[in-house]
Formats: structure tokens, C-alpha cells, sequence
């Protein structure tokens, strides 16, 4: 797929990776409410016991779960972007709040995309990058031919 911008070089891919999320925020609320449901069922069981530290715990574990959520939201919302034109094959990634970073850039000609378990991986002189590691097995593979035929067609654009 060939994309023409003005004063820009043609791009054979520009494709944004995402990670998908699990639970949506109604999923959230719902494991949330019922985790808090049942920390207070055992919390007045155990108060009725006369058991008063344990429930103290029970907080912490509602926090533990909070922060997990938190931890989870923010790297759901790390993307990369890959782009493939015929001076350039670049790989850039974007954190939550920040600016993007440039972490690959190689010129095509040189360049291998190799599909790992986990991952896939670009190769160019000794040097490697892993990325798209949040894609699932049937994707990474789509990914996968996807740029290495973006990759055929910037070297024969440029050759």
C-alpha cells in the first residue's frame, strides 16, 4: 500500500502498533466492586470473630489491585510506529505523556524482520531491535509479511 504526501517520500507501511486491553473501564469497575464485596464479607466475618487485625490487610490488597490496574492502564497506552519508505525503515515508540523516541532507523536495503516467539525483531549489521510484543501470534505473523513486503518494495524502488 503506497501512501503519497506532499514534499514527504512515498511510504509503503506506516502502521501504529497498540496493545489491546483486557477489561474495558465498565469491566474494571465490575472486578473492582466485586473484589470490594468480597473483602467485605470476610471483613465482617472476620470482625464478628473478633479476628480486627485481618481486615487491615484486606485493604492492602484492594490497594495491591488498584495499583496493578494503574500499572496495567499505563501500558496499555504505549504505541509504536513502524514506517517503511525507500530511504528508511524507522521504528519509533510513544509513552503515555511523553514525545516519541526514535528507536530503530536503517535503510531497507539492509534490513531483515525475522519472527521470534514473542516478538518480532529487526536485524541490520549486528544490530537488533525487538518490537511488536504485544501482538498476538497470528498478527506478529501478518506484521511480519507485511513489512518484509514493504521492505521488497522500498529496495525495488530505490534499485
Amino acid at each position: 500500500m503506497r501512501r503519497k504526501m506532499p514534499n514527504a517520500p512515498t511510504l509503503y507501511l506506516d502502521r501504529t502498533l497498540t496493545q489491546h486491553r483486557a477489561l474495558s473501564m465498565a469491566g474494571r469497575r465490575a472486578v473492582l466492586g466485586l473484589f470490594i464485596a468480597g473483602n467485605l464479607v470476610v471483613a465482617a466475618f472476620l470482625i464478628v470473630i473478633h479476628a480486627f487485625p485481618v481486615p487491615f490487610f484486606l485493604g492492602l490488597d484492594l490497594i495491591g489491585v488498584l495499583v496493578a490496574f494503574h500499572v496495567s492502564e499505563r501500558r496499555s497506552q504505549r504505541t509504536e510506529r513502524v514506517t517503511v519508505s525507500a530511504d528508511s525503515i524507522t521504528v519509533s515508540r510513544v509513552q503515555p505523556g511523553a514525545e516519541s523516541r526514535t528507536v530503530w532507523i536503517a535503510p531497507p536495503a539492509f534490513t531483515r524482520i525475522e519472527e521470534g516467539a514473542r516478538a518480532l525483531r529487526l536485524r541490520r549489521a549486528g544490530r537488533s531491535l525487538a518490537f511488536a510484543t504485544t501482538l498476538g501470534a497470528q498478527d506478529r505473523t501478518r506484521l511480519a509479511a507485511e513489512i518484509a513486503s514493504a521492505l521488497r518494495a522500498a529496495q525495488n524502488e530505490r534499485w
